[in-house]
């Protein structure tokens, strides 16, 4: 098929020298992914985020792996709803074999002993807790991960 990995979701109407992020979260978290998503926006990337970006009759996984693949970075907010996700485990997977710079926040003390096997690689990463760092603090995180990445 040739549809087009684009649609006229809030990430798609932006130059494409913007720096690109894939939002990864469980549904759980989708209130807080708001929040991060506008933040985002507001210091200038595009977001790809599911409830704008993905349209009914997209193939799931295809869409979120190209997605991850067309990204610049990939944040994720990680938490035991989300490590329970097969597929917020996946693209969390995905995003890594792919070498795209990830920023993960959360609480790591409570999922630490959760990041096993293939999730092994999480430990390794400084994640930022939320209650340390606000939103803003997280998004300038984020802007020097894209940085020191290039």
């Amino acid at each position: 098929s040739s549809s087009s990995s684009n649609h006229g979701g809030n990430g798609d109407h932006a130059c494409r020298d913007q720096r690109r992020l894939f939002l990864s979260h469980p549904g759980s978290a989708k209130p807080l992914m708001r929040t991060l998503r506008n933040g985002l926006e507001f210091a200038g990337f595009a977001v790809w985020y599911d409830e704008t970006d993905f349209l009914p009759g997209d193939q799931l996984w295809d869409t979120l792996e190209r997605a991850i693949d067309d990204c610049d970075g990939f944040v994720a907010w990680i938490d035991a709803d989300y490590l329970g996700s097969a597929w917020c485990r996946a693209e969390l997977v995905v995003a890594h074999r792919l070498g795209k710079p990830i920023v993960p926040f959360g609480h790591f003390d409570t999922i630490e002993h959760l990041l096993v096997g293939d999730l092994a690689f999480v430990k390794d990463m400084a994640v930022n807790n939320p209650t340390d760092a606000s939103v803003f603090r997280i998004i300038t995180n984020t802007i020097h991960a894209l940085n020191h990445s290039q």
